[in-house]
């Protein structure tokens, strides 16, 4: 199962990275057992962009139903498409739906924007589970920078009154020194809007030799 999306106003011909950050509900527990494989971890939470738009085709060998694009396959991803977790909740004792949050932060995906300056955005499931999945999302984030600008940036975290640091150009180790070569830079736009109230806000540019 997927959903798509078509944006426009983006650089043409050009090579970008992006971060999606997606929102879902599911009720569905760790350590359940099901049909070919558990209704949580069994199901594949996957995202990505390509320049053409995203379909279900039918495999003329098979008969079967398959992604014009390059997925993976199931718990494995693909060109196209990363793997981001899963659908499992914490096991809380019950099945209600509750909200979780998964992303590819320290991950992020590179792709090439169309002739026309547009991209398509796809996430969904790629599940082993052979039953049936019900869940909801509720609200989708992308960060998207030319692959020859990379940049960092602080967010608030999940814990209230932290922050995390993040990296459009992949995982960033604790132990980098930043150094000198890290000059502060004045943004104002999303995602560069973060203030302390009680200090300077932190933000650098890296160049690149």
């Amino acid at each position: 199962m997927f959903w798509k999306k078509r944006i426009t106003g983006l650089p043409p011909n050009t090579s970008v990275i992006l971060t999606m950050e997606i929102q879902l509900a599911s009720k569905y527990a760790e350590g359940l057992v099901g049909v070919g494989g558990a209704p949580g971890e069994g199901v594949t939470m996957k995202a990505g962009a390509v320049a053409f738009e995203p379909q279900a085709v039918v495999d003329p060998r098979e008969g079967w139903l398959r992604m014009n694009l390059d997925k993976g396959n199931q718990s494995v991803g693909g060109t196209n498409m990363s793997v981001i977790g899963n659908v499992a909740k914490p096991d809380d004792g019950n099945g209600n739906y509750v909200l979780l949050l998964r992303h590819q932060h320290g991950q992020p995906l590179s792709t090439r924007t169309a002739s026309d300056g547009s991209l398509w955005l796809v996430f969904g499931t790629d599940s082993g589970f052979e039953g049936l999945t019900a869940i909801y999302y509720s609200r989708l984030t992308v960060w998207i920078n030319r692959t020859d600008k990379p940049h960092l940036w602080l967010e608030p975290d999940s814990v209230p009154g932290c922050l995390r640091l993040i990296w459009n150009q992949g995982t960033l180790l604790s132990t980098t020194t930043l150094g000198p070569n890290w000059p502060a830079v004045n943004v104002t736009t999303r995602p560069y809007t973060h203030n302390t109230h009680t200090e300077p806000r932190r933000f650098w540019r890296v160049s690149l030799p």
